[in-house]
């Protein structure tokens, strides 16, 4: 299994993960979106913490939702071209 910190993917990537794996419960996605939104926002407003007892788990390179938007670079508005 690979993995990443955090602070690499933005900010919904955990949420949009969640709701993914579970988009064939529609009842299950409604219950939970708020709970899985509160703890997307939680992690990355502490990003710089819960980089060092968490991790995103990788599929091919890249959060399974993050492949489809694109490079980690691209999808966190990094403006500093690295």
């Amino acid at each position: 299994m690979q993995t990443a910190n955090f602070g690499v993917y933005p900010a919904g990537t955990l949420f949009t993960m969640l709701r993914d794996a579970y988009a064939a419960d529609e009842e299950l996605v409604r219950s939970y979106s708020k709970d899985w939104q509160a703890f997307d926002d939680f992690v990355y407003d502490l990003v710089a913490v819960m980089e060092h007892c968490g991790f995103v788990s990788l599929l091919a390179g890249v959060p399974p939702r993050v492949r489809l938007l694109g490079s980690p670079a691209a999808t966190r508005g990094d403006s500093s071209g690295s």
